[in-house]
């Protein structure tokens, strides 16, 4: 495909569409985001109608953390064509990384008058719903969502983090993506079967934070090291793979670095740290203002040492309806050392009460912590 899209260029060098062509081959295909914003942004110089191209360089200055940039391309995009799924998708979910929820809400809502009943609308309000703690409203919208298109990875995906954040084990165990099912699994005592699962999961091209979420709460920290790095020969490769820029935290460095920490490895946990910070401090910097990323800052804190600026941002997850996956309470947790801690279990109360809350409103049981 890159051969034809060279071989267009030749013959007309101001093709804008080979252009944004080659702008998505550098993303998805070389991983090189700087690549592709400059493609993307010389086609959409020559043709500023090209409406997916102004979708796909969104993405890629997500990727770079360029979250201001991202949200000016995709609100361009939005007035341009409001109905065009991808736009109104990555432009609501952006809205929402930061901090911008009822301003997602109300530019989404305005378009069902238009698509009354389209799947992709519904499956996106969805999303938003999970950036304000509305769980069980999130879990209507994205269950209705993948019964009408059950073959939508993405919606899958979303409907499948929903379950999992309002301990649906079971439902996840049968429904869900492969990612969020091996947590289900290892959730439901079925650990071996997770681990073989995570593994295909991450054969098949995807984010290996899935195992590192499986094996570090067992204790099972030389295991994850020797799993990233037989696979990626440094963090520098990791990081190319798997950026984390894009307002979601940076997990997979952090507990990298704890992992590194367990095994007493200090240079590759003061490295990895020192990348997570750079990603989260970015983050932050350019705007990212949402409970999965302050829940990573939470845990970024704990390793850091700073007890209390991880319970500030703790109470501030919960403060936005977040149920994160951060492992609070077990043997392992890097949140041990606020364990009996007034403020803390007042936090982990609250939280418990917000997911039991939520639960209801599903017709489902109360958990326990």
């Amino acid at each position: 495909a890159k051969a034809l899209l060279d071989r267009a260029l030749e013959l007309d060098p101001d093709q804008a569409e080979a252009m944004a062509g080659l702008g998505l081959h550098a993303q998805n295909a070389l991983l090189d985001y700087d690549l592709s914003v400059q493609w993307l942004e010389k086609a959409l110089a020559i043709n500023p109608n090209l409406t997916n191209a102004s979708v796909w360089l969104a993405i890629a200055l997500s990727e770079q953390g360029n979250l201001q940039r991202n949200i000016e391309i995709l609100q361009q995009a939005f007035a341009r064509d409001p109905l065009h799924p991808p736009t109104f998708n990555n432009f609501g979910q952006e809205l929402a990384n930061i901090g911008r929820v009822n301003e997602a809400r109300t530019a989404l809502n305005e378009l069902k008058r238009f698509l009354p009943s389209d799947a992709n609308l519904t499956a996106t309000l969805g999303k938003i719903e999970v950036f304000d703690g509305n769980w069980a409203e999130s879990d209507r919208l994205l269950t209705e969502a993948v019964e009408r298109e059950p073959l939508n990875f993405v919606d899958r995906l979303w409907f499948s983090a929903v379950a999992m954040g309002t301990a649906q084990y079971q439902r996840v165990a049968e429904q869900g993506t492969d990612n969020f099912k091996s947590l289900a699994l290892d959730q439901l005592g079925r650990t071996e079967e997770a681990i073989l699962l995570a593994d295909q999961w991450i054969s098949e091209g995807n984010n290996p934070l899935v195992m590192l979420e499986i094996l570090l709460p067992h204790g099972r920290f030389q295991e994850a090291i020797a799993y990233i790095e037989t696979r990626w020969p440094s963090l520098d490769a990791l990081e190319k793979a798997f950026p984390e820029r894009s307002g979601y935290g940076a997990e997979l460095l952090v507990l990298l670095a704890k992992a590194y920490g367990q095994a007493g490895n200090e240079g590759s946990f003061n490295d990895a740290m020192r990348r997570a910070g750079a990603a989260l401090q970015q983050q932050v910097k350019e705007g990212g203002d949402n409970w999965i990323l302050h829940a990573s800052r939470a845990h970024f804190a704990m390793l850091d040492g700073d007890h209390d600026g991880a319970l500030e941002l703790l109470t501030k997850v919960m403060e936005m309806g977040g149920l994160p996956r951060i492992d609070l309470r077990g043997e392992h947790s890097d949140f041990a050392p606020l364990h009996g801690d007034p403020r803390f279990e007042a936090v982990m109360e609250r939280m418990q009460q917000h997911l039991n809350a939520e639960r209801a409103k599903l017709g489902l049981d109360p958990v326990s912590a």
